[in-house]
C-alpha cells in the first residue's frame, strides 16, 4: 500500500489507484473491472507523467553547457562529464517570422508531442515528455540519446537563432573545431 502514497499528491491518480488496489485485493473482483481500473490508471499515469530524471538547468550547479558556435551549434558536456562533449545542431532561421513560428509551436508542445528543426545538412527533434521536461536526440558515440532539459533553458538555446544573437568571444574556437572536424571526416571518407 505503500506505492499508492507516492500518488497522493493528485487526487484522480490517488483514487483510480485506491479503486485497482481494491479490486486487486477483493477476491469477488470480475478480470475486465481489473482491467478496467489498471487501463484507467495507466492512462492517467500517461497524461500526468511527472519525470524525476535529471535535466540541464539554466541555474545548474553541474556546467553542462561548454558554449554555443556562431553556427548555432550546441557544446553540451554528457551529465557533465568534461571528457565527453555532445555537440547538438542548434536552430537557424532564414528570418524573424519563422523564428516567431518556431518558438510559438515550442511552447505549444504537449506531453507526447515534438517538433522536427530542419538544417541545410541535418535536423533534430525537441520532445515534450512532460510538463518542463523536454528531450533533444543527438548521437551520442554511436548511441542514440536524449538530453533532458527544462522549458526555460530551450527556449534560451532556441533564442540564439535571432538574428541578433551573437556568440561569446572564446565561442568562435567551437566553431573552428567544428570546421576542422567536418574537414578530418571528408579526408578520411
Amino acid at each position: 500500500m505503500l506505492w499508492l502514497n507516492f500518488f497522493a499528491s493528485n487526487s484522480e491518480i490517488a483514487l483510480s489507484a485506491k479503486i485497482l488496489w481494491h479490486r486487486l485485493t477483493c477476491r469477488l473482483a470480475h478480470p475486465t473491472g481489473i482491467v478496467d481500473s489498471l487501463t484507467h490508471l495507466i492512462s492517467i499515469l500517461m497524461i500526468s507523467l511527472f519525470p524525476l530524471a535529471p535535466r540541464y538547468r539554466l541555474d545548474d550547479e553541474c556546467v553542462w553547457l561548454k558554449g554555443i558556435d556562431p553556427s548555432r551549434h550546441y557544446w553540451i558536456y554528457v551529465n557533465g562529464d568534461r571528457e565527453e562533449v555532445a555537440i547538438v545542431p542548434g536552430l537557424i532561421v532564414e528570418n524573424l517570422d519563422r523564428f516567431k513560428q518556431t518558438v510559438r509551436e515550442f511552447r505549444a508542445l504537449e506531453p507526447g508531442q515534438s517538433i522536427e528543426i530542419h538544417r541545410a545538412a541535418q535536423s533534430f527533434n525537441i520532445h515534450c515528455i512532460a510538463a518542463n521536461c523536454y528531450g533533444l536526440e543527438t548521437d551520442v558515440s554511436g548511441a542514440l540519446v536524449w538530453h533532458l532539459f527544462d522549458r526555460e533553458t530551450i527556449e534560451s538555446l532556441l533564442m540564439t537563432a535571432h538574428p541578433d544573437w551573437q556568440c561569446a568571444p572564446k565561442d568562435v574556437e567551437l566553431g573552428r573545431e567544428l570546421l576542422l572536424q567536418s574537414w578530418q571526416q571528408a579526408f578520411a571518407a
